[in-house]
């Protein structure tokens, strides 16, 4: 509903889709966040009455609870795993490889505009101003994240996700809730390489009076930086195709699996 009302050139939608999505998802994580702690609060508080409540029938509630368990697998774990051999494993392989193939594209491209924009900081430093315009440069890398047309790139291979072939079998409307969501966890992964570096370089620097080795300087930050985006951007992307694998194939097999368990669940 927003997207089409955007109005400017398409580079001026795209940085204003990017900012009020980023707004978004803070305001909703802060408004969570402070329900979801508040929530604990009163159940902390809550907690010694139940405890004491709840200590005097532990062995009444425990077998009910096994018992139950016990029935709900007999009845829905023998249809889950032939629903899940025979409509969803099958299409693993092919689900992962239209995920994973684009967004590690994506990825990848973010980590070489990182060390394309340091490049030009070195380049800029060692052509004369020393710390005094590394301080200037390093203002402009500061909101490299946010910069829509240096991100650009890094967004356009992600928007190659397809998930055509796929979408009508396990019902997606539309890959854009993948798509939005990696190009998400993209800015953050380089808004904190940019955090990171600034922060050890702002330590290298400490009682370095002279600019001699300024270029070294940065390039010793960079090589740290570079090596702790490999592991934390793979840890990410591990957890995103996870999670929208997950995202896909739940709500597939619930659907499969309602008719013919609800009926003999009631009856049970």
């Amino acid at each position: 509903m927003i997207a089409p009302r955007l109005k400017g050139k398409l580079q001026q939608r795209q940085r204003h889709w990017m900012m009020i999505s980023d707004a978004l998802y803070k305001q909703v994580l802060y408004q969570t966040r402070t329900q979801y702690e508040a929530l604990v609060q009163t159940c902390e508080a809550q907690r010694p009455g139940w405890d004491a409540s709840l200590r005097t029938d532990m062995d009444q509630i425990v077998t009910s609870k096994e018992h139950v368990q016990g029935k709900m697998r007999a009845l829905v774990l023998p249809r889950a795993e032939q629903l899940l051999q025979a409509s969803v494993q099958p299409y693993v392989s092919s689900i992962l490889e239209a995920l994973m193939e684009p967004t590690s594209r994506g990825f990848s491209e973010v980590r070489d505009v990182f060390s394309r924009e340091l490049v030009e900081v070195s380049k800029n430093t060692l052509n004369g101003g020393g710390q005094e315009m590394l301080g200037e440069q390093m203002e402009r890398v500061s909101m490299l994240a946010f910069h829509p047309v240096k991100m650009q790139s890094c967004y356009e291979k992600v928007e190659q996700l397809n998930l055509e072939g796929l979408q009508q079998r396990f019902d997606i409307s539309s890959p854009a809730v993948f798509v939005q969501r990696a190009q998400i966890l993209m800015r953050q992964q380089m808004d904190n390489a940019v955090y990171t570096f600034e922060h050890l370089l702002n330590q290298s620097l400490e009682g370095q009076a002279d600019d001699e080795d300024l270029c070294k300087t940065i390039q010793k930050c960079e090589d740290r930086v570079l090596k702790k985006y490999d592991y934390d951007s793979s840890t990410v992307r591990k957890k995103f195709f996870r999670e929208a694998l997950l995202q896909i194939i739940i709500p597939y097999m619930l659907k499969h699996l309602s008719p013919s368990c609800s009926p003999v669940s009631s009856q049970a």
